[in-house]
């Protein structure tokens, strides 16, 4: 018989006042409320916010401003494409 258990919390979503820009995979799946692996695919399929790489094999690293746009995009049924991984150019 299963009992019923907490959920696990989520990932806190960012402070926008802390005032850093990029955002690492994991915060912004938590700030545009998708999973991680989502938001992965989404950007190998170029259908995703911007993001960009550090270095050779570094972090992907996603600009607040540009997963801000991407939001606005979706909702509105358009993907933004903002260079490197925007999807549909409105």
């Amino acid at each position: 018989m299963r009992t019923n258990r907490p959920l696990p919390a989520a990932f806190p979503v960012p402070d926008a006042s802390v005032g850093h820009d990029y955002l690492t995979c994991r915060e912004a799946a938590a700030y545009v409320r998708h999973a991680e692996g989502t938001l992965r695919n989404m950007s190998s399929a170029g259908t995703g916010p911007q993001s960009f790489k550090t270095g050779g094999h570094g972090k992907r690293l996603y600009v607040r401003a540009a997963l801000d746009a991407w939001v606005q995009g979706v909702g509105g049924g358009v993907g933004v494409g903002v260079g490197g991984g925007g999807g549909v150019a409105a």
